[in-house]
């Protein structure tokens, strides 16, 4: 067990920043402690609780296989039997979808595309307007008056929110 003095000696060592003493203090502090290891019925039970763990994911496993290859078994007769009479009605009622949603979905991309070709003119416009250089000076100096105007606040909430503020 390490004693009092080799824990004072390496904390003061810490505090005067000697690292290589520091270290020296600290592996000796330490190789003093007593190694902790576990019980052998403790390690017995952690050791059948993980393969318990283990032989429940195999069984898992092993049944959603079976289980997979079961469905495999019974769907793919009762599709390919099924397939004169679900095939047509299946590419039918596809057909119609489509036919009925794709002139929709084209019109309306072009909408929205006409719009965004409008806010890019727009923007162009806006942004030709504020680059000249009167406009620009202008908006920086609004900016600037905003952000002090925003400390002074913060500054002003700051101190009323301590107690110091004076009027």
């Amino acid at each position: 067990m390490p004693s009092r003095e080799e824990l004072e000696r390496w904390l003061l060592d810490e505090q005067s920043e000697q690292d290589e003493a520091a270290d020296a203090s600290f592996a000796q502090l330490f190789t003093g402690l007593p190694r902790i290891e576990p019980r052998a019925a403790f390690v017995d039970r952690t050791v059948q609780a993980v393969w318990q763990a283990h032989a429940r994911r195999r069984r898992a496993l092993v049944l959603t296989w079976a289980a997979a290859a079961l469905i495999a078994v019974v769907t793919v007769p009762l599709a390919y039997a099924a397939m004169p009479y679900l095939g047509p009605w299946a590419i039918r009622t596809f057909a119609f979808a489509t036919s009925h949603s794709v002139p929709w979905l084209i019109a309306y991309t072009r909408v929205a595309l006409d719009s965004w070709w409008t806010l890019v003119r727009v923007g162009g416009n806006v942004a030709a307007a504020i680059t000249t250089p009167a406009h620009a000076a202008a908006l920086v100096c609004v900016e600037l008056v905003g952000i002090l105007a925003f400390f002074a606040l913060l500054k002003l909430v700051r101190t009323e929110r301590f107690g110091d503020a004076h009027v």
